[in-house]
């Protein structure tokens, strides 16, 4: 059976990281403190393709412009590189592979305009949609921050702080004004108005009395109410919420399986061939090999 840190580390060698979630709690959510080490090194890879571009309109074939080409090459193509590797490892040929093999080829015939061109694009790319992904991530945050981690629960008489995981369904919970509601329940004493919109969109305070539910992740007004808990923790309106959103992200679109299978085949035949073009004329027919070679890539 393995342990938890096995799986981390085998995660860890496909070039991936993993992290430890606790039970009954939420994923904790990572909160970027500036620009990533990938978008440093994506705007370096553009800015060094348009000075190589540059230098190469004023100087053609110069020593300058080259060094630049070669620079967004090495920007640009680290992350390329290691997922390459990784798939190689993984005896796999991806789009990363295919990247690598053309950069390589157009680097051995003297094209580092297009090379750097290349990479570049291709790292832009991937930002784009690493930056969407992030996106969502922070969608999913801020969801969670909603539902605050306590509650105050009476017990015996007495009020009691507890952790929102260790509140029972029945257990009366007191929430102050201005506080944020952490269970879903039923008002039993008070009025007050609920803010919902974070949960259901409405962009006004809705009256709420006794004998009428309220929403984990909703913030309390004006009143101090008791709630009859209905609901635990882990299935509130909110945690829910964040399960569909997650649900939705981790899910596969058809379209998208569909075209990870193709590519699996595709990906060999592409190679096969482009090296049948790059070999084939030259050795059965004389042509000059740059130019099939060029031709395959």
């Amino acid at each position: 059976m393995l342990d938890a840190p096995a799986v981390a580390a085998a995660i860890t060698e496909t070039g991936l990281r993993a992290t430890e979630a606790v039970e009954g709690e939420p994923p904790a959510a990572v909160v970027a403190s500036g620009p990533s080490r990938t978008t440093w090194l994506v705007a370096a890879s553009g800015l060094c393709v348009a000075l190589g571009a540059a230098l190469h309109w004023a100087a053609p074939h110069g020593v300058a412009s080259t060094g630049c080409f070669l620079a967004a090459i090495a920007a640009g193509g680290v992350t390329t590189v290691s997922r390459a590797w990784h798939s190689l490892r993984g005896r796999t040929l991806d789009i990363h592979v295919l990247m690598v093999v053309a950069v390589a080829g157009a680097l051995a015939l003297g094209e580092y305009f297009e090379a750097a061109t290349v990479v570049f694009l291709f790292a832009a790319a991937q930002w784009l949609e690493t930056y969407s992904i992030a996106r969502a991530r922070t969608a999913i945050a801020s969801l969670m921050a909603l539902a605050p981690r306590e509650a105050v629960v009476v017990r015996e008489g007495i009020e009691v702080r507890l952790p929102v995981a260790k509140v029972r369904v029945g257990d009366l919970v007191v929430v102050r004004p201005g506080e944020v509601i952490a269970l879903d329940g039923e008002i039993v004493r008070g009025r007050t108005e609920v803010d919902q919109s974070a949960v259901t969109g409405e962009s006004v305070p809705v009256p709420r009395d006794a004998g009428e539910s309220v929403f984990a992740g909703t913030v309390n007004g004006t009143g101090a109410i008791e709630v009859r808990v209905s609901r635990a923790g882990a299935d509130s309106t909110i945690a829910r919420i964040i399960h569909l959103v997650e649900q939705a992200q981790a899910s596969r679109a058809p379209s998208q399986t569909f075209v990870e299978r193709f590519a699996a085949v595709y990906t060999p035949v592409v190679i096969a061939a482009a090296g049948a073009i790059a070999v084939i004329p030259p050795l059965a027919f004389g042509q000059p090999a740059s130019e099939w070679v060029y031709r395959a890539l």
